[in-house]
């Protein structure tokens, strides 16, 4: 028996019916999707049907379980679950059961193949076919895989220390990279003091004073600046080539300032005058505008042109360029400008040189830098404005940056200091084993040995017995002599004999050990970090598998050292025995050689 199918309308994030594509499989099954693709709320179908979790609900607790979408929640839900019984363990005799189950705000239904069934037979269906009410964990709803890393804890250290040092030299790059973003804002920030200088330059004392007086009413005093829109100059756009003339038409009146009306000229006004700040002059756009946009000379052609057409601005303050600009030509040079003048006295004459030649009569020229031009001067201020502006979001960005490499720099480094405890860890863990499983191997040891000489034990308490009898008396004092001296000899040999099955016993368990540590973790480690080589990603693994190079040429002469010894272990225990088995054929002897001395006195006696 297993579910092959499973189908849901209402519950929870599932609106429409779902019904699977397929079946499940008797074997194994496995549900994948994104998160919030409804992977947990399947589960939870599942056991809404067959886990008494979901019994005796109220009716706020059923409602929780409908799917409620934009607006509105749907009014019923239900979830049925398709067994297959083929191997007839629900006892009903059908190959295939369907359980369902119905809920709304008011009711709570079960059905067994269409057919309404209470919660008590559920239960015992459920209970009939191995079901159990005390262990309802028959659901797996996620299965944890543990030990995904697929290599050794020396290595990911190694990986965590490379990743760390790399993210250590990138924010070494970024600390550099952000000094020299410092020193570029810092640099900006001289050539913005220098800009507002030459622009301080361009004004006269007083007009200076008041316009800084005005930015210490708004930022010091906190005064209304509702309805302030800054000084003429700050709202022309113009060509570079258009500088001068302009500069020479509007003269100071560049540095006017811009206000709604009458009220706020007179509040600000106010406050200059009581603090002392000095004096300003205001626009009142409220008192601007009407004034009809001047014609020049049809004569004169291309040659003379308004030079309000040159003049770009925001059509609110259209009205006070009008007021600035509106009785001023722009002439192809002095000599056009001369006879515009002779021609009329409405307008205002001026070369792109900056001559002037006034409707009064009044002519002024000579040589001017374009650089010092008001105009000029402003765009250089605000360009270094702009300037410094993107350096400290410049330096903001970088610095950013090098916080979010210092932190990620700490947490590599403690999770390289987790796996620094870890891999310690396991080592302490390693050597405790290691200390144990050595401790066993010599209680083995231990025992072998009192196997192996317990015959020789037994034989020496014999040749103790037999020398302690009467048939000492039938050797010569020589043989006696001798005898004596087998019995140390051997005794000697015993002891001898024991420590070179320690030792061999040693170095075989020591052989085994290094072989397996080579086998089953340097040269598997060693072929990792040779695969890793072949990769793009390489550098990180170079030193290490360096270090494990190192490692196993250490354990491959330490092998056959150990190997070696091994080897004189055995020839020694060897050795011993047969020195041993000839003392024994001695020993042998001479009681031979009693026992017919014994033989041939009785014959006699005889």
């Amino acid at each position: 028996m297993y579910i092959k199918q499973v189908l849901i309308e209402g519950f929870k994030s599932y609106k429409d019916q779902m019904m699977l594509e397929g079946e499940f499989s008797p074997m194994i099954n496995v549900v994948v999707g994104a998160n919030g693709s409804g992977k947990s709320n399947f589960f939870h179908a599942i056991r809404f049907v067959l886990n008494d979790a979901f019994i005796n609900m109220r009716g706020d607790e059923r409602l929780q379980l409908l799917h409620e979408g934009a607006g509105h929640r749907v009014s019923n839900a239900w979830v049925e679950v398709v067994f297959d019984n083929e191997d007839g363990r629900f006892p009903i005799d059908k190959t295939e059961v369907r359980l369902r189950r119905t809920i709304n705000a008011k009711k709570d239904d079960y059905s067994l193949d269409k057919k309404h069934i209470n919660k008590a037979e559920v239960s015992n269906l459920l209970e009939s076919a191995g079901f159990s009410k005390s262990n309802p964990y028959y659901i797996v709803q996620q299965v944890s895989v543990l030990d995904k890393r697929t290599h050794t804890l020396d290595k990911q250290y190694a990986e965590a220390m490379a990743h760390s040092s790399k993210l250590t030299d990138d924010r070494k790059a970024k600390q550099r990279e952000e000094d020299a973003a410092g020193r570029a804002l810092a640099a900006a920030k001289e050539e913005l003091k220098l800009a507002q200088q030459n622009y301080d330059r361009c004004m006269p004392n007083d007009v200076r004073r008041g316009m800084q007086g005005l930015d210490m009413l708004a930022q010091r005093f906190g005064v209304d600046m509702g309805g302030v829109h800054g000084a003429i100059i700050e709202h022309i756009k113009t060509n570079e080539a258009f500088h001068i003339a302009i500069d020479t038409i509007a003269g100071n009146h560049l540095f006017d300032v811009l206000v709604d009306n009458d009220e706020v000229a007179a509040r600000l006004i106010q406050g200059l005058h009581s603090r002392n700040l000095g004096r300003a002059t205001f626009v009142p756009l409220n008192r601007l505008g009407g004034m009809p946009d001047a014609e020049p000379p049809s004569q004169f052609g291309t040659d003379v042109v308004p030079l309000l057409r040159k003049v770009q601005s925001d059509p609110r303050f259209r009205p006070a360029m009008k007021d600035l600009f509106g009785q001023a030509l722009l002439c192809r040079d002095k000599e056009v400008a001369t006879e515009v003048c002779r021609s009329t006295d409405k307008f205002d004459c001026v070369t792109v040189d900056g001559e002037k030649f006034g409707r009064r009569g009044n002519i002024s020229g000579g040589h001017v830098v374009k650089s010092r031009a008001r105009l000029a001067v402003y765009e250089i201020l605000m360009h270094a404005r702009n300037e410094v502006r993107e350096k400290e979001a410049l330096l903001r960005e970088v610095g950013n940056a090098a916080q979010a490499l210092q932190k990620a720099c700490e947490e590599a480094q403690g999770k390289a200091h987790e796996l620094d405890h870890e891999r310690r860890q396991a080592r302490e863990a390693l050597r405790n084993k290691k200390v144990e499983l050595e401790r066993r191997k010599e209680d083995e040891q231990e025992v072998r040995l009192k196997a192996w000489c317990g015959p020789v034990e037994a034989e020496l308490k014999e040749l103790r017995k037999e020398m302690s009898t009467e048939m000492s008396s039938q050797l010569t004092a020589a043989e006696q002599s001798e005898m004596t001296g087998l019995e140390i000899s051997m005794r000697q040999l015993k002891e001898q004999l024991k420590a070179a099955a320690a030792a061999r016993n040693s170095a075989v368990a020591a052989v085994e050990a290094v072989q397996t540590h080579l086998t089953g973790t340097l040269l598997r480690s060693v072929a990792d970090l040779e695969d890793a080589l072949a990769t793009d990603d390489a550098a990180n693994d170079r030193a290490t598998l360096e270090l494990r190079r190192a490692d196993l040429a250490t354990l491959t002469r330490s092998l056959e050292e150990t190997s070696r010894k091994a080897a004189e272990a055995d020839k020694e225990a060897d050795a011993l025995g047969k020195q041993l088995e000839a003392l024994r054929r001695r020993r042998d002897g001479l009681k031979d050689a009693a026992g017919k001395q014994e033989a041939a006195e009785d014959a006699r006696r005889v």
